[in-house]
C-alpha cells in the first residue's frame, strides 16, 4: 500500500465520548485535518456521499442500523479508494482475521492505549497493513463452509433432525458435522461448543448466504 495524504476524517460511532476521544487523538496528530463524525450507519453513509473526499474512515463495528460486517462491506465495496480502519471491542482473532480479509486497512481494538493507538494510525497512514488488537493472538479456528453452517444452527438450539432438514442432508450426516463442529471447538458437548463459539467471535457475523 501506497502512503496516504489525509485531510478529510469521518470517525462512526454510536458512543459519542468515544467519537470525540478519537477526534482528539487525531486533532492532536493532523492538526490540520477537517474531522466528520457520525453516530449510526445511516448517518456515515450520507456523510460519505456528502463529502466525496473523505480520505480516511474510521468506524465501528456494532452501529445502528447495520448488522455483523455488512457495514464494513458496504464502505469497502462502495468506496474501496478510501483508508479504512475499524475500530471495536470484538478484538477476536477470528474477527480480525475476518475483518482484515475484506481488505480493510488496519483493525484497532477499542482497549488499545493512546500511545500504540496513534501508531497504528500513523502505519495505516504510511501504507501499512495494522492489527492492534489484545486477542488476536489467540488460535483462530477455521471452519468450513458447511461446519458454519452447522454451528449457526446449532446456536439456534436446532437439533440433529432440524440440521439434516434445514440443510438438506441426512440425519447421520447432520450428525457428524456436529461431531466434527465440538472436536474443532475442543468441546464436551453442543453447549460448551457454542459457547466457545460465542466468546471467540465465530457467531459475530453470520454471512445470509450461508443460509
Amino acid at each position: 500500500m501506497s502512503k496516504i495524504s489525509v485531510k478529510n476524517i469521518l470517525i462512526a460511532d454510536d458512543h459519542e465520548l468515544f467519537v470525540d476521544g478519537i477526534g482528539m487523538v487525531l486533532h492532536e496528530m493532523l492538526p490540520d485535518a477537517n474531522i466528520y463524525k457520525a453516530f449510526d450507519f445511516n448517518s456515515m453513509w450520507e456523510v460519505l456521499h456528502q463529502v466525496p473526499d473523505i480520505d480516511l474512515v474510521m468506524m465501528d463495528l456494532k452501529m445502528p442500523n447495520t448488522k455483523g460486517l455488512d457495514g464494513v462491506r458496504a464502505v469497502r465495496d462502495t468506496f474501496p479508494s478510501k483508508a479504512l480502519i475499524v475500530l471495536s471491542s470484538l478484538d477476536y482473532a477470528n474477527n480480525v482475521s475476518h475483518i482484515l480479509s475484506l481488505g480493510v486497512n488496519g483493525f484497532i481494538s477499542k482497549s488499545t492505549q493512546k500511545a500504540a493507538l496513534k501508531q497504528a494510525i500513523q502505519s495505516v497512514l504510511e501504507g501499512h497493513a495494522v492489527a492492534e488488537s489484545q486477542q488476536a493472538q489467540s488460535q483462530i479456528i477455521i471452519l468450513s463452509k458447511r461446519q458454519r453452517q452447522t454451528l449457526h444452527l446449532m446456536s439456534q438450539g436446532k437439533s440433529n433432525k432440524d440440521i439434516a432438514q434445514i440443510l438438506n442432508i441426512s440425519p447421520n450426516t447432520a450428525k457428524e458435522y456436529v461431531s466434527i463442529v465440538i472436536k474443532e471447538m475442543k468441546a464436551e458437548n453442543r453447549m460448551s461448543a457454542v459457547k466457545k463459539a460465542e466468546e471467540s467471535g465465530l457467531l459475530f457475523d453470520i454471512d445470509s448466504s450461508l443460509l
